[in-house]
């Protein structure tokens, strides 16, 4: 089966340290189109079995949200490979001071 790719928010962006000049900072890095953009197992993670962080610029920004985080972290443990890069930077003009992230995910050449 072919995963089309998933455009995603990230989820618990407002938890992190830095924030919100963190998620301004990476929008350098995104003007340019460099910024890297990874997931990371959290089995540890107290609240979901399941989480994966997203990490950017090598900088933890948040979490994949749990329903998708369900499916994808049974196929990370079992070896498969998923890849992410930042999609949008979201900002609202009611709330400037509460930026957010959007990513596009998908699994390792299954990219129709």
């Amino acid at each position: 089966m072919v995963l089309t790719p998933i455009s995603t928010k990230v989820v618990g962006v407002s938890f992190i340290e830095g924030y919100p000049q963190n998620i301004f900072k990476l929008s350098q890095s995104f003007a340019n189109g460099d910024a890297l953009v990874t997931l990371e197992r959290d089995k540890d993670n107290q609240y979901d079995q399941n989480a994966i962080r997203v990490v950017v610029d090598g900088e933890m920004v948040g979490h994949i949200p749990a329903l998708l985080a369900k499916t994808m972290a049974k196929e990370i443990d079992s070896g498969k490979v998923w890849l992410a890069e930042l999609e949008s930077i979201l900002v609202s003009t009611e709330n400037i001071d509460n930026p957010g992230i959007k990513i596009i995910v998908w699994r390792q050449n299954e990219v129709a």
